[in-house]
């Protein structure tokens, strides 16, 4: 238990997402991230005393309860965790996440992150994990200035630029894939002058999972 409750409270200092909440100011709504230290509020309900049929069914029942439960967008967590304890070698780790801060792609991350760090926790080793070095706050950010005019002015110009006729136009070279981190985005993007760099962006996993 201590090994993985360690686990789940490096996930959430390691992502600022996972300790974000949404609340309004002058009515509009605005990210609060709570400190790294802020720790994984994880349940633990002790299911060892029924039997195999009773013990299936409450699984199935919890697990239900939980994609069901609502959240509170501004007081969070809007990750949650519950640990259901079938026998003295046999768990159930539910894990549940509002939508807003977690996506499909991020799922493997979480899982690959909470092996690998509860693997090296529970041997009594250090964190293994290298620092992120971006996060998807900041992300979002370079997006949203992009999408609002600086960098949409500059993708045109280049277009028109790039652009001499209908014919042998060079414009899909705006428009390849490139890598931040460990995931491809494949969208148009700006020009090489606009693009974002590792201290400008910060492509943050958001991770959302249900674990076995």
């Amino acid at each position: 238990r201590a090994a993985l409750q360690a686990t789940l409270d490096r996930i959430v200092a390691r992502h600022e997402g996972l300790r974000t909440t949404f609340v309004l100011a002058d009515g509009q709504p605005v990210q609060r991230i709570a400190p790294a230290d802020c720790g994984f509020a994880l349940e633990q309900q002790d299911l060892s005393g029924l039997s195999g049929h009773e013990r299936e069914f409450a699984v199935e029942r919890m697990a239900l309860e939980e994609s069901q439960a609502p959240f509170d967008l501004a007081q969070g967590p809007l990750i949650r965790g519950r640990l259901l304890v079938l026998g003295e070698e046999e768990h159930v780790l539910l894990i549940t996440q509002h939508h807003i801060i977690s996506d499909g792609w991020s799922i493997g991350i979480l899982v690959r992150e909470v092996s690998t760090l509860y693997r090296a926790f529970s041997q009594g080793e250090s964190d293994p994990l290298p620092p992120l070095p971006l996060q998807y706050a900041d992300y979002a950010v370079w997006q949203r200035d992009w999408l609002q005019g600086g960098c949409r002015r500059c993708r045109c110009s280049t277009l028109t630029t790039r652009c001499g006729s209908a014919t042998g136009c060079k414009a899909k070279r705006c428009n390849a894939s490139w890598t931040s981190g460990t995931r491809t985005w494949m969208a148009h993007r700006p020009c090489w002058s606009c693009r974002p760099t590792a201290r400008a962006l910060r492509c943050r996993a958001m991770p959302a999972a249900r674990l076995p």
